[in-house]
């Protein structure tokens, strides 16, 4: 079991076989602003270790946050986690991207999918044969469950065709309010806040 720090006294553990933080998760973090959170119910969902609703926990204080994953793998950790870090008014629920999910239910949605394109096991990775398929199940999902108004937090590689998905956001409603990108190796990584405008 490895320990992430998310602040300089504050950290996750991250299972085996779970998603471990990476740059894509920082970038997308940087977009989360405390304000966003306040008394709102907010999803961590592809949720991994969890680290997107705790560290929405830790800035802000919303008033629940619901963590979703396929994997019961993913689901341990969160669970461990929050049982280490004491965290109050929480969800956990075992499903795909949103599904298990009302209309209208939720306030913000935080989002760090499977975006590298191809097929495998390792579905913590691969979005798809174009990288982008998961994402376009989960901006049609983020459309059904957020409220008017409500925030989609999405991550996301430029390998995964960045024009489809931006297509996908306004087709269902979404404008995007925030975008932050920083390259990697052969890859730009796209962090956005967008907004849900009907």
């Amino acid at each position: 079991m490895k320990k992430i720090y998310i602040t300089n006294n504050m950290y996750i553990y991250v299972f085996k076989n779970v998603y471990e933080p990476s740059d894509d998760t920082w970038l997308l973090m940087e977009l989360i602003e405390p304000s966003k959170k306040n008394g709102k119910i907010v999803v961590d969902t592809c949720s991994g270790t969890g680290i997107l609703g705790i560290y929405s926990w830790i800035i802000g204080r919303p008033r629940k946050i619901i963590f979703i994953d396929i994997s019961n793998q993913a689901i341990a950790n969160i669970a461990f986690n929050i049982v280490h870090l004491n965290l109050r008014n929480h969800l956990i629920l075992r499903c795909d991207l949103l599904k298990c999910l009302n209309e209208y239910s939720v306030d913000v949605v935080l989002a760090n999918p499977p975006y590298q394109p191809g097929i495998g096991k390792d579905l913590d990775l691969y979005g798809g044969v174009h990288g982008y398929e998961t994402i376009l199940n989960l901006i049609i999902e983020a459309n059904r469950v957020l409220r008017n108004g409500g925030s989609l937090f999405l991550v996301y590689s430029s390998l995964s065709n960045e024009d489809i998905i931006m297509d996908y956001l306004h087709k269902y409603g979404f404008k995007v309010n925030k975008k932050k990108t920083k390259h990697f190796f052969f890859e730009d990584i796209i962090a956005i806040e967008a907004i849900k405008e009907n």
